[in-house]
């Protein structure tokens, strides 16, 4: 999907994605400073193909300093085509003001934060003891 598999991170033309594979999690993060409705749908059509199939997601939002409702609707958009699948989601390294954001809407009752990727990532893993 994204050339070379080699690469440890790669970047989405369209939208601006960094990921990053930690074990059997997949790390995105959006390399904007704001998700909003002017560019909301952009990042769920960016997202469709990133998430597709992936079981173990983690939004790694650094970068993001300002959220609004479309923005927050593209996230649980994001969460519901996750949990479609039987699959897990989380965030890390939430910025403050996205934090507040996302908190006052109790979303973090639906999705973990953390505040290391490698924390998440961790945390969304399956369980070492099949071996």
């Amino acid at each position: 999907m994204f050339g070379s598999s080699s690469a440890d991170r790669q970047e989405r033309d369209d939208m601006n994605m960094g990921t990053e594979q930690i074990g059997s999690v997949t790390v995105i993060e959006p390399l904007i400073d704001t998700l909003d409705a002017g560019n909301a749908e952009a990042f769920k059509e960016a997202m469709r193909p990133l998430i597709d199939a992936r079981t173990r997601v983690v939004f790694d939002l650094n970068r993001l300093s300002f959220i609004d409702s479309s923005g927050c609707g593209a996230l649980l958009n994001c969460y519901k085509q996750v949990q479609e699948i039987g699959g897990e989601m989380a965030f890390c390294q939430v910025r403050e003001p996205v934090r507040t954001v996302l908190e006052l809407i109790r979303l973090n009752r639906l999705i973990p934060f953390f505040d290391a990727r490698e924390t998440a990532a961790a945390a969304l893993e399956p369980e070492a003891s099949d071996s």
